[in-house]
Order: C-alpha cells, then sequence, then structure tokens
C-alpha cells in the first residue's frame, strides 16, 4: 500500500463500521412461517393467528442487520402498524423519509409503524405491541396511551418489497381531540429512535 490506498482502506473500513454501528437489529423469522401460519396474501383477520404468530416469534425469532435482512429472500420482516382513528374518523398521514428516493416518500397512507428492533423484544410476551408503542412516538410523537385493537396480519406478495415484510394491523383509537388536532396537522417523518 501506497500512502494514499492506506489512506483510502482506512476512510473505507471505518464507514463500514460506522455502518455497522447505526444499522438497527431487526425481527425476522423464517420465509416457511408463512406456510406454517397458514398466511395467505391479502389481510388475514383470524383472530387465533395473533397468538399464534406471537408464540412463533417467541420460539423461531431471529435477527439481522436491517440492510441484510432487506436483501434477504429467506426470511419475513415484522412490521407492527397502527391505523390511527378517532370518532370513527381515520386519519390519513403524509410521510416525509429522510431519503426522498424511498418509496413512502411524501404519500400518503392510514398506516404508520415499523420494524421490530431487538430491545423491543426484551422483558415482554408481545414485542409487537412494544415496537408499536415506539413507532408512533417516534414518528407521530404520540405519547399518551391508546387502545389497540386487533385487525389482522397483512402479507402482499405483489412485489419485491413487501414480499419480505408482513404487517400486523392494529387500530389505535385515539382518545383525546387534542391528539387527533395534533395529528390533523402534522406530517409523520421516518426518524432514527436510537
Amino acid at each position: 500500500f501506497g500512502p494514499s490506498e492506506a489512506g483510502h482502506f482506512i476512510v473505507m473500513e471505518s464507514l463500514k463500521s460506522l455502518e455497522t454501528l447505526l444499522d438497527e437489529n431487526v425481527l425476522v423469522i423464517p420465509r416457511g412461517a408463512l406456510d406454517v401460519l397458514d398466511i395467505k396474501d391479502g389481510l388475514n383477520s383470524d383472530p387465533g393467528l395473533l397468538d399464534k404468530l406471537l408464540t412463533y416469534i417467541r420460539d423461531e425469532k431471529t435477527f439481522l442487520p436491517r440492510v441484510e435482512a432487506e436483501k434477504s429472500t429467506d426470511y419475513i420482516q415484522i412490521i407492527p402498524i397502527g391505523i390511527m382513528v378517532h370518532n370513527r374518523t381515520v386519519y390519513l398521514l403524509k410521510k416525509k423519509e429522510t431519503d426522498s428516493a424511498k418509496r413512502f416518500h411524501d404519500r400518503y397512507m392510514i398506516w404508520s409503524g415499523g420494524h421490530v428492533r431487538q430491545e423491543d423484544a426484551t422483558d415482554t410476551d408481545n414485542p409487537l405491541n412494544k415496537c408499536l408503542e415506539r413507532e408512533l412516538k417516534e414518528e407521530l410523537d404520540v405519547r399518551a396511551s391508546m387502545k389497540k385493537e386487533y385487525l389482522g396480519v397483512v402479507y402482499d406478495k405483489s412485489n419485491e418489497k413487501s414480499r419480505i415484510h408482513l404487517g400486523v394491523a392494529y387500530v389505535c383509537n385515539v382518545s383525546t381531540p387534542d391528539i387527533a388536532l395534533a395529528l390533523m396537522q402534522t406530517e409523520f417523518r421516518e426518524r432514527k429512535g436510537r
């Protein structure tokens, strides 16, 4: 190595190390779990499916760096999502990503949520609930407790990106009008929650 090659090598290795430190470990289950749990394309609203999924997660969960999980077709990433509702009104939320090239940037959505991180799965039987609460705080700044009702499991095999994710949908009933008003006036942003 000459001085410039050595400098380049050091910079590249340092960047790889920083990327590894910043990358979160996310919950995944083997792709075969879809067959074991009998999860079909679309909305699966069987009330017993959540219990089966939570048991499967407890027994078979794995955590992978998110960058690795996003590239693998061998695993399914679990994404708890909340549909915000107040007085029978469903809130339409506009999402702002940190990277404007991401597929949900500047789109309107009826849900907010995200990946289950390793820290969500400590000391709890339901890491999905803990993740959803954290995500709603990070993305929507909702800090009040709310009643969450399980809606179903959502799987969409229509495109490459959604095929590696499994949504677990909850209806989140916002109990107070001030939180509902804040939701109406806010865009939600993809933030790093660390």
